[in-house]
């Protein structure tokens, strides 16, 4: 889970790799298993599509009626590949059951991260479950007391805040998502609220602050690897210099947006 939270996908994936294919590696099978649901969850972050069906595939058939919480997590790296792709209703159910999987194994950490990923379908697809879900899962990430996942569901709250038009409170959501993510170190985390926070400046009628956000955004999401966050930043940077008068730079934007997007297979970035 430290890579993840801190942003360091690719060194994480580099080890897992090593560690996976090592002549002693399948000793303990279960062990293995677990190590290839976690690669699975990296890579899904960087988007390679096949590679996260590989590994989510093989830890399901090791894991599942042995380990919960390790299906869970390959469920989770499964669904959220669905929803990167456009596949609600697969992401949907792969989630639904990694709840499912995390309860059972009583972890109601990873069972509040799965409320969040529910809630981040539901924003997607515009329904009115997001903010309820957002909500109960930032009361179980505050009940654990893990800062990241509170900043995590905080994140995910502004956005069901700023789906139904309250672009006040989502910013306030946001900043304090911000705050957290940067006590924790968290580049991945502070990209994504960084990306927010730079969105909502330019609805509120700054353009500047908001294209320096969403560039400092761009900057992060780069260094973490993360080719759905840096598409999207990009799409947001195309139409702030746009509307900035900066047709050039608007082109630019959109057009490395649009490459990002097709190369990992993001068919909604690309409608951005």
């Amino acid at each position: 889970p430290l890579w993840l939270e801190h942003g360091a996908v690719t060194e994480g994936r580099a080890l897992l790799e090593e560690c996976l294919s090592g002549p002693n590696a399948r000793n303990d099978l279960l062990v293995w298993a677990r190590a290839a649901a976690t690669l699975a969850m990296l890579t899904q972050a960087q988007g390679d599509h096949s590679l996260v069906a590989e590994w989510s595939n093989v830890a399901l058939q090791i894991c599942r009626g042995h380990d919960n919480r390790c299906t869970g997590m390959a469920l989770t790296a499964r669904g959220l590949d669905a929803m990167v792709r456009g596949d609600y209703r697969q992401a949907r159910d792969d989630l639904s059951q990694a709840g499912d999987q995390f309860r059972v194994a009583r972890d109601p950490r990873s069972g509040s991260w799965a409320l969040r990923h529910l809630a981040g379908i539901a924003f997607r697809i515009g329904e009115d479950d997001a903010l309820r879900l957002a909500q109960e899962g930032l009361v179980t990430a505050v009940e654990q007391g893990n800062g990241l996942d509170i900043a995590r569901l905080l994140h995910t709250l502004g956005n069901a805040r700023a789906a139904t038009g309250d672009l006040t409170e989502a910013s306030r959501a946001w900043g304090e998502s911000l705050r957290r993510f940067r006590e924790n170190d968290d580049t991945w985390g502070v990209a994504d609220a960084l990306s927010s926070l730079g969105t909502v400046a330019f609805e509120f009628g700054n353009a500047a602050r908001g294209l320096r956000l969403l560039t400092k955004a761009l900057d992060g999401f780069k260094k973490v690897g993360d080719p759905e966050g840096t598409a999207l930043t990009l799409g947001r940077l195309g139409w702030v210099t746009r509307a900035m008068g900066n047709l050039d730079a608007a082109e630019h934007h959109f057009d490395a947006c649009l490459r990002v997007a097709r190369s990992s297979g993001s068919p909604l970035q690309q409608a951005t």
